[in-house]
């Protein structure tokens, strides 16, 4: 062996040795922190100084990423402690200006979007109140969350039940009209006859009634034009083009209302997929959230990276919501495009609604 290799041997060994009283040392030097700033067993959401439970009590286990034991249990943050967050904020503003200029700025977003969504709210109450008859003001409906039950749709629906949509029906009857009017006009091709008759008795002087003479007339009269230049034809076509034109627009509107029913059923199908892809996006960013925290706590990341994690969670959340609450939507506009729901027993019969509006009169016309 050269003096050269002795060297770097000897050198290597020095080295590993110093590497050992270096890990020796940290390792030390971790056991006495750990005895001065010992772990909690479970931390909860630190807001306005102090440790602060979470609203709905959940918690997630903090895992050693290197024994696989739990080091403690942290607090797992909803909307309800973000908004308590947001108040402690604002109660600290002597302190909001020590603050960096991006995270006072992620904080104003996030109450102006707060802020967005309590005057949408206060839009579709009032819309409510205007639905029920009553003063927007005299409505108050308390906040509660979306729930998850949607109402049982049947496989398929009889098209029967699109004979209830008021748009159909007004076509329905419009043609009828148009029909009728066809009739009148070609009518108006045969001669205008009358009738007229009297009866009575005469007599001379106080005579009684058997006494008097009776008296009876009638008379027959007919009349008819001779010549109208072709207006007696140009009204009868523009009748049966009425006619045809009604029967067009209610074609259409059956077309119509097919379409609508169809489309909801289809959204209501393919929301139910989109929602289940989009729950499992919200579990996987939730555990990336929670893979993030524990490398936090174990200091091997910064906390940036739990911020962005949490971000992207919290935009995941919204998706899932907007997914569905258009579920939801899609199920009312089902109902309205057939024209009240799919059940003919649940909607009222004609006497039932003479009953509720007695000054509307009877439904059907009597002839």
């Amino acid at each position: 062996m050269s003096a050269t290799s002795s060297a770097q041997a000897r050198g290597a060994d020095s080295a590993a040795a110093g590497s050992m009283q270096l890990s020796a040392s940290l390792a030390a030097h971790l056991k006495g922190l750990a005895k001065t700033i010992p772990l909690r067993g479970r931390y909860e959401n630190h807001i306005g100084g102090r440790w602060v439970a979470p609203v709905k009590g959940g918690y997630f286990d903090n895992i050693s990423p290197t024994t696989g034991q739990v080091i403690c249990k942290i607090a797992r943050s909803q909307a309800e402690d973000v908004e308590l967050a947001l108040d402690a904020a604002h109660k600290a503003a002597d302190g909001w200006g020590r603050t960096s200029v991006t995270a006072r700025a992620q904080v104003l977003t996030t109450e102006s979007q707060a802020i967005n969504v309590g005057i949408q709210r206060a839009q579709f109450e009032h819309a409510i109140a205007v639905l029920m008859g009553r003063p927007p003001a005299d409505l108050s409906i308390p906040p509660s969350p979306l729930g998850y039950k949607l109402p049982d749709i049947p496989v398929s629906v009889p098209s029967t039940l699109l004979e209830r949509r008021p748009d159909i029906a007004a076509a329905e009857r419009t043609m009828q009209e148009e029909n009728a009017l066809i009739g009148a006009t070609i009518a108006l091709y045969y001669p205008d006859v009358s009738l007229t008759g009297m009866f009575g008795f005469t007599g001379i002087g106080a005579l009684a009634l058997s006494l008097a003479n009776e008296v009876w007339t009638a008379s027959t009269s007919a009349a008819q034009i001779a010549f109208d230049a072709g207006l007696r034809d140009a009204e009868v076509e523009a009748a049966l083009a009425a006619y045809h034109q009604s029967v067009a627009n209610y074609r259409q509107t059956v077309l119509t209302a097919f379409q609508q029913v169809e489309d909801e059923l289809v959204a209501i199908r393919l929301l139910a997929r989109q929602q289940k892809v989009i729950d499992d996006a919200v579990k996987a960013a939730q555990q990336e959230v929670d893979v993030f925290l524990n490398q936090y706590q174990a200091g091997t990341i910064a906390f940036t990276a739990v911020v962005v994690g949490q971000a992207q969670l919290l935009a995941d959340q919204e998706s899932a919501l907007t997914v569905r609450q258009d579920r939801f939507l899609a199920v009312v506009a089902l109902i309205e495009a057939l024209g009240g729901g799919w059940d003919m027993e649940f909607l009222p019969s004609g006497a039932a609604l003479e009953m509720r509006n007695p000054l509307a009169g009877p439904l059907t016309p009597k002839l």
